[in-house]
């Protein structure tokens, strides 16, 4: 099944990728261009393609400002993956900035499917990595973020 905004030309891409163990990567925010309509990246077309359980997802910029649509859509599907990069980490744990139930739930159920990003050179990575260690993660969450997540979902290193 293939959502409402996910244009059908990708789905053999999609195909492809979950053939070849290949993540890909879904922007899930709100677009800055004025002629995108804003459900364009809405996170509800993941839901309809990660129905194909051997494609690895990775939903970029974590759904803001649909973040609770976001963490439901990967409790859902194991094969979905919550990646905040290219956001500042310094605004996820300020109340009614929408990130609390990525914070709530990367710390718990779902911790071991958000991988980190810095979106470098935008956002340089050692203040990216400050903002990450201030919030109010446990420290096995913040690992799992931080290095885990990515290296078991690329196959990296002996967390594969």
């Amino acid at each position: 099944m293939i959502g409402p905004n996910f244009d059908r030309r990708y789905y053999p891409i999609c195909s492809k990728c979950a053939d070849l163990g290949v993540p890909v990567n879904i922007h899930t925010s709100t677009s800055l261009l004025a002629d995108v309509r804003m459900d364009c990246d809405h996170p509800s077309d993941v839901d309809h393609v990660a129905a194909n359980p051997d494609l690895n997802i990775v939903a970029y910029h974590g759904g803001w400002p649909w973040v609770l649509e976001m963490v439901g859509i990967a409790l859902r599907h194991p094969n979905v993956y919550i990646s905040p990069a290219g956001v500042r980490s310094r605004h996820f744990a300020k109340p009614d900035s929408g990130w609390q139930p990525l914070v709530q739930y990367g710390d718990t159920i779902l911790r071991d499917r958000v991988p980190w990003g810095s979106k470098w050179p935008m956002l340089p990575i050692k203040r990216s990595m400050r903002e990450i260690e201030e919030l109010p993660l446990r420290p096995e969450s913040r690992a799992a973020w931080m290095g885990d997540n990515a290296a078991r979902l690329f196959g990296l290193g002996g967390n594969a």
